[in-house]
């Protein structure tokens, strides 16, 4: 039988569980994550950011950012620290 223990939230949880829990939510976070990386890499590759020219540049800059701190964001909710530069 698994060991119980109480939320300040509720009743008693199974330890089991919560830890199940946790697993799954880091596994869907890699793995949106990694989604999030290969969709980017596509993009980085098929869409020039600096030889653009007008709104598309400032367009693909933002996203460029918008993406690194989404990145960065996932890294730190995995526990990962991420490298300032690439």
């Amino acid at each position: 039988m698994p060991r119980q223990f109480h939320s300040t939230a509720g009743g008693p949880r199974a330890l089991p569980d919560q830890i199940n829990a946790s697993h799954s939510f880091d596994q869907r976070l890699r793995s949106v994550h990694l989604d999030v990386a290969t969709a980017f890499t596509r993009f980085y590759d098929l869409c020039p950011v600096l030889k653009a020219e007008g709104a598309a540049r400032g367009n693909r800059l933002a996203l460029c950012e918008l993406t690194s701190r989404t990145l960065a964001t996932g890294l730190d909710l995995l526990g990962i620290a991420a490298p300032e530069r690439l």
